[in-house]
């Protein structure tokens, strides 16, 4: 079999050459010539192979690799490397030379139990003990290593979530991370199914949002949740004036920093039941900020959207309009335990108009958004939010 080489994807920082078939000393030489006029001699970017559809490499084809890297400043990364080429490398020591990905089982989601979805995928339910978290296409896998990572750091002080012990590849090319949870339930469809334990489940809701502000970030090397929200808004050109950006940077940057961990994305879908525990496994927004960020995150679902659209709610959730409004109420009672009644009031008021900031970025932060949905939201903002941003900025008690 020949080896074939194509240039998948080349930009001003990475070259990506996907190699195919076979290398061996027959067409060693030919390989070599092949992938040196892609590359260009640009020996700063980053160079990536991707032997998804290699079979075979000789040492004909290993010395090809070293006189490639030796070119080059930054070390070289090979992808979906099959278990037979893996072993070559671990032999020949290459594995300490080259940044090797080793091939990903696949695993087909097709007709599986959609359980929920999070800020960067779906999450599904495979068999009876495992779960996946599909990830949207497009996601990287820098990115869902350090989502792993970070579920690793935070189990370990504590945090309610649980450890993923594969990835593997999904249907239509995306990863995904694999769970082993036995009979859990998303919150809202375990709230629909056991409505006689609303009360109690929706307290533990609340509990559970206390205990992740209880958590210091500050030692996890996590990224501030304002920088966050500045960097959408950044993106957001298309939707908003210059003046209307900077009215939305100068809300982000009135609130005060702080060190606590938030998650970014507290709501019902994003919640398992297992047992009586409650477990967050979309870790994909974490960062530290001020815990208002979460209350205004949880809130723009619970209130504005619900209120937006109570049919289409009860539709997603299985729960009641009613029902599901009632959640926000005793989240606010609870988390704010310790406040009068009045203050509790003015508390949610503030929560409730601060919420339309998520909303602000939904355009850009919202993969796939209908056209028409993205400009409901953006008039909302315009009308509801942008106009009371400076009152609002010398009202808010933090």
């Amino acid at each position: 079999m020949n080896a074939t080489c194509a240039v998948t994807e080349n930009d001003a920082n990475k070259t990506v050459i996907k190699i195919s078939g076979k290398v061996d000393s027959t067409n060693a030489k030919q390989v070599e010539e092949s992938v040196n006029s892609m590359i260009n001699d640009q020996v700063e970017k980053a160079l990536v192979f991707d032997f998804a559809e290699l079979d075979y490499i000789s040492s004909a084809g290993l010395r090809i690799l070293l006189r490639i890297q030796k070119k080059r400043s930054r070390r070289i990364t090979i992808t979906d490397v099959n278990p037979q080429i893996a072993d070559i490398f671990d032999l020949t020591g290459f594995s300490e030379i080259f940044n090797i990905q080793k091939a990903l089982r696949k695993c087909s989601i097709k007709g599986c139990e959609k359980l929920g979805g999070g800020m960067n995928g779906e999450i599904v339910r495979l068999d009876d003990d495992t779960i996946i978290k599909a990830f949207d296409p497009g996601i990287q896998m820098d990115s869902i290593k350090r989502e792993q990572q970070m579920a690793h750091k935070l189990f370990l002080i504590g945090f309610p979530t649980v450890i993923s012990y594969d990835t593997v590849k999904v249907d239509d090319n995306r990863y995904g991370n694999v769970y082993e949870i036995t009979d859990a339930i998303p919150l809202d469809q375990y709230i629909s199914e056991y409505p006689d334990r609303f009360t109690e489940l929706t307290h533990k809701f609340a509990d559970l949002y206390k205990n992740v502000h209880s958590i210091s970030g500050s030692d996890l090397g996590l990224p501030r949740t304002k920088d966050l929200y500045l960097k959408d808004i950044a993106k957001s050109g298309q939707w908003y004036t210059d003046a209307e950006l900077e009215k939305l940077q100068q809300l982000v940057e009135s609130i005060p920093d702080r060190d606590t961990l938030v998650h970014g994305n507290i709501r019902q879908n994003t919640i398992l039941v297992e047992g009586d525990e409650l477990i967050m496994i979309d870790l994909s927004g974490v960062s530290i900020g001020h815990p208002i960020f979460d209350l205004l995150s949880t809130s723009s679902v619970l209130v504005n959207v619900a209120e937006r659209n109570p049919s289409l709610t009860e539709k997603e959730t299985g729960l009641p309009f009613a029902k599901f409004r009632r959640s926000w109420d005793i989240l606010i009672d609870s988390y704010f335990d310790k406040y009068s009644d009045e203050e509790r009031y003015r508390f949610n008021q503030n929560i409730k108009l601060l919420s339309k900031l998520k909303e602000a970025v939904l355009p850009v932060t919202t993969k796939g958004m209908p056209g028409n949905v993205c400009q409901s939201f953006v008039q909302d903002v315009k009308r509801n939010l942008i106009p009371q941003i400076d009152d609002l900025i010398d009202s808010v008690e933090w």
